[in-house]
């Protein structure tokens, strides 16, 4: 049985309250004898309890985990540096040309400020995000870029998976408990990470923006429904199988 320390390392990766849905699955506590801990703070301690009772009463089979990727299951630090998202893996490596390079740094001053204003309402944000994941994958496509350079990014990037993901993944695959990791970033790149620093399951479900390749495995565009920041949502996997295999999953935890 993991402990309740092991629990709390892998609530770091995916969230406080998955871990103690499955601690108190595990080890049959009551989860609110441990909220009083130091560094634990609830807002509605009543309303959390009667959610967590109505998610142990319901079983795993009615539970799913939505997480983010970049800064959720990733590192904000890494080595005394910033950690980087799956864009930035991309928009920093040298494999990659100058004249990328600089085009993306040009579309980010421009972009970020948008993204992050608190003055602008989402909707007017929308059409901006658009633009700026459009033309950034559009520079990708046009700099040229092979399949086969994508492990080797990752390697020599700053991109490091929280330290208790693979202790909750191992606890979710276990007991049948379906994780999506829902992200507005480069679901190749995402692939990469979590084949080289972790083992993988069947039941982890990556929704990103994946790249098509040629015949000869060049970069030729995006699939698909371009996600970005404002837009991640059901409508993501309203139409692939997946969605018909998690709709009766009511109880969602989202990080």
């Amino acid at each position: 049985m993991p402990t309740f320390k092991e629990i709390s390392l892998a609530a770091v990766a995916v969230g406080a309250g998955a871990a103690l849905v499955y601690y108190f699955w595990k080890s049959k506590k009551k989860p609110w004898d441990d909220w009083q801990q130091e560094g634990v703070h609830v807002r509605d301690p009543d309303e959390l309890q009667r959610k967590l009772r109505k998610m142990v009463a319901d079983g795993a089979d009615k539970l799913q985990v939505i997480s983010d990727f970049d800064m959720t299951l990733t590192k904000f630090w890494v080595n005394g540096q910033r950690g980087m998202t799956s864009h930035a893996l991309l928009e920093t490596n040298s494999l990659l040309p100058l004249s990328y390079r600089e085009k993306v740094a040009a579309l980010k001053e421009k972009y970020y400020a948008i993204e992050t204003s608190s003055t602008i309402a989402v909707d007017d944000k929308l059409q901006h995000m658009e633009e700026w994941w459009g033309q950034g994958h559009d520079a990708l496509v046009a700099c040229g870029v092979h399949r086969s350079v994508l492990g080797k990014i990752v390697q020599e990037g700053n991109t490091t998976l929280r330290g208790g993901c693979q202790h909750l993944f191992a606890m979710l695959r276990n007991s049948n408990v379906p994780l999506m990791i829902l992200s507005a970033g480069i679901g190749d790149l995402i692939d990469e990470v979590l084949n080289q620093q972790v083992s993988v399951y069947r039941n982890i479900h990556v929704v990103a923006n994946y790249m098509d390749f040629d015949e000869n495995d060049m970069v030729v565009g995006f699939k698909g429904h371009l996600i970005h920041t404002f837009n991640k949502t059901e409508n993501s996997i309203r139409s692939s199988d997946y969605f018909q295999e998690i709709k009766v999953r009511w109880n969602v935890l989202l990080d």
